[in-house]
């Protein structure tokens, strides 16, 4: 056998491979339609005037009562719990405008000891410190979930940053921007930065 008919064979191998992966991926995704459990709509209900006057007074940094925030799992929904309730990450300037329909949330955790130091020093980038809550609660930014700002507006609402200290709100909101917008470094230099520390 020639070298061009053993990488045509291989080639055609491939190519049913890829198929059939193809057909199997589509028929799974069938099935998963039906299996999600999920209310399907397009767009959010418009907002009541009620609404629209308790709007207005959103802060990022606002904590609320949830039992729970929804986690898009592989076959359905599931709820994180918010024992300690959940703080708003949306940026005051967004939360106040009706044209946008909904805010994220994060749940608030309660640590202790050296983890909340470093988190509240602000080496851990998944934590955020909410001051006013407690000072022990820290937004979990593991878990942001998006609510419809007509549920928002409906749950219990208290300040979790005082609101009339700029540097405390400007932290917050700098804290939350970290999370995203931190430089990516490579893992080669992440491995390599943690033999030069320790």
């Amino acid at each position: 056998m020639t070298r061009w008919k053993a990488n045509s064979s291989v080639l055609k191998r491939l190519l049913r491979l890829a198929h059939s992966l193809v057909r199997v991926m589509h028929r799974w995704g069938r099935t998963q339609q039906n299996t999600i459990d999920t209310k399907s709509c397009d767009a959010p209900a418009p907002l009541s005037e009620t609404h629209l006057q308790v709007i207005d007074s959103f802060r990022q940094g606002d904590v609320v009562t949830i039992d729970g925030l929804p986690v898009m799992g592989p076959h359905a929904v599931w709820f994180r719990r918010t024992t300690h309730g959940a703080v708003l990450l949306t940026q005051t300037c967004d939360a106040v405008r009706p044209e946008k329909p909904t805010v994220a949330l994060a749940p608030i955790v309660r640590l202790e000891g050296s983890t909340a130091g470093e988190a509240r020093d602000g080496k851990l980038l998944r934590y955020i410190h909410v001051r006013s809550a407690d000072p022990e609660a820290f937004a979990d930014l593991s878990v942001i979930a998006t609510i419809d700002k007509a549920l928002f507006a409906a749950l219990p609402r208290t300040a979790g940053i005082d609101q009339t200290d700029d540097d405390a709100v400007r932290e917050f909101g700098r804290a939350v921007g970290r999370r995203f917008g931190r430089f990516p470094f490579q893992m080669k230099w992440c491995r390599g930065y943690g033999r030069w520390k320790s």
